[in-house]
């Protein structure tokens, strides 16, 4: 076995935090700018300078092995490894010991780290460890520090003094397997990294560097797609590919797919990036951070801004789309409006846990359809597959149900139903 650094991406999980739009896919294959968010990792990592990845897969594989395949349309070579069941990150990097060399890195598929904070830290010899100071920790494993020196980990503390966390990028010599073969299952009946690791720095002190991370992106809620896809998208440059008409008006950075039509009459304001073989249909209006799939149709006179819109989405005409992440397949009628509220500085219950969120509208799962002059209230959940009926006002799996005015758009009244 060579001494090339092999990178452990560790894509086996679900996340619940993102239903529905993980019905159907796992998490790290949700679309951002157009592309799944693992396969922008993948560009960074192999930016960095590593050319050899395991993918550790689970739920869903077939999704992620079939898109990426061996890796040769990225000039790097990727082999999969079966997770049977959620039984933690330390059984997922256990089951790379007979593949990785003497160190190799670890990343979690479901975040960012640009190659240029991936390249640095892969310089730094023996165990080290990727830290950002964050407002909450609890949603991450809280992590000590002394003297550049690892000095204790925890997976998701309620309460801890440190206000470091862990950003889920690790460099590991073959130690972390013996440590791995020690750890009992934890209470929630896992196989924890962290308390593998900390086997090895209650022996030495020194035993993980820290490494103080500048670019990382975690991606926890549907709310976060939109911050990041609205990041990936201030880096990007124009891409034409398709067909603009006479007519269009682009004021800022377009990607444009082939086979793609964009029709007279259409503005484009900001950041924004169009997959392969769609029609944007006459008179309609792209704002700044929205991303649209592959083989979407956006209906005459529309309107979507700051949106993620996945592959084989199709809406009607003078359609209203702000602050949302849309699923594949899914249909809008004509007239029918997801509306946006802002949330500054509010903490809502997600899934049993409090976080805070911005302006957001809703998320929708895939194959879900609003039906002609129907309005999707702001922080709703569309399940995969429902039928929202004409004419009709819905907010369910809304935290804000109860609201009955919603921002529209920065430039938009606020109107009341």
């Amino acid at each position: 076995m060579d001494n090339k650094i092999i990178a452990v991406v560790m894509a086996a999980g679900q996340g619940s935090r993102m239903v529905p739009l993980t019905d159907r896919r796992p998490k790290p294959m949700i679309e951002v700018a157009s592309k799944p968010m693992v396969e922008h990792l993948l560009i960074q990592l192999i930016n960095a300078g590593i050319q050899d990845f395991i993918f550790i897969v689970g739920y869903r594989n077939d999704v992620i092995e079939n898109y990426f395949g061996d890796g040769s349309k990225w000039n790097c070579h990727i082999e999969y490894v079966q997770q049977e069941g959620p039984v933690g990150t330390g059984h997922a990097v256990l089951l790379t010991e007979g593949k990785v060399s003497e160190e190799f890195l670890v990343v979690n598929a479901d975040m960012y780290i640009a190659a240029s904070d991936i390249a640095e830290f892969i310089k730094i010899p023996g165990n080290v460890l990727a830290v950002q100071k964050v407002k909450d920790v609890s949603r991450y494993g809280a992590v000590e520090v002394n003297n550049g020196y690892v000095a204790g980990i925890r997976e998701k503390l309620a309460n801890s003094d440190s206000r470091l966390a862990s950003v889920g990028m690790y460099k590991f010599t073959r130690e972390i397997f013996r440590a791995l073969h020690e750890i009992p299952l934890s209470p929630r009946g896992e196989y924890e990294l962290p308390t593998a690791m900390q086997v090895l720095i209650d022996e030495d002190d020194e035993a993980f560097r820290a490494y103080n991370c500048l670019t990382w992106w975690d991606v926890s809620y549907p709310w976060d797609l939109i911050e990041f896809n609205r990041y990936i998208m201030s880096n990007l440059e124009t891409k034409i590919e398709g067909t603009i008409e006479d007519g269009v008006v682009v004021k800022g950075t377009l990607q444009l797919g082939k086979g793609s039509v964009i029709m007279s009459g259409c503005y484009i304001q900001g950041t924004v990036t169009i997959g392969e073989n769609c029609i944007i249909e006459p008179c309609c209006f792209l704002k700044k951070g929205t991303s649209i799939g592959n083989n979407v149709k956006i209906g005459f006179a529309s309107k979507i801004a700051n949106s993620i819109i996945m592959d084989n989405t199709r809406t009607a005409a003078r359609n209203y789309i702000a602050d949302s992440v849309i699923g594949e397949g899914c249909y809008f009628g004509n007239g029918a409006n997801v509306t946006c509220r802002r949330l500054d500085n509010e903490y809502v219950s997600v899934y049993g846990e409090s976080t805070q969120r911005r302006k957001f509208g809703c998320v929708m799962g895939d194959q879900a359809s609003v039906s002609a002059n129907a309005t999707v209230c702001a922080g709703s959940n569309v399940m995969s597959g429902q039928i929202i009926l004409p004419g009709t006002v819905f907010s369910g799996g809304s935290s804000d149900a109860n609201l009955i005015e919603y921002e529209v758009d920065d430039d938009d009244v606020t109107f009341s139903f």
